[in-house]
């Protein structure tokens, strides 16, 4: 299995995702994801309000979101 470039940033969403919904509940307003997350020092997206799937350009292979419902 080849190693996964992406799995530290995606650990950091994750864990960024954690923090808010600890602070916010299980309904993290739209400001809190579209504020994104801190990693090494950058701001990094967790999504936009673009429609389909959403790979933030740290990213090399994976993505964050796909939606499927608007």
């Amino acid at each position: 299995m080849a190693a996964d470039p992406d799995w530290m940033l995606r650990a950091a969403a994750f864990e960024a995702v954690r923090r808010m919904v600890k602070e916010h509940g299980q309904v993290v307003p739209w400001d809190a994801i579209e504020g994104g997350f801190e990693h090494r020092g950058r701001r990094l997206c967790l999504a936009s309000r673009a429609v389909g799937i959403f790979r933030p350009k740290e990213f090399q292979h994976a993505a964050l979101r796909h939606p499927t419902s608007p």
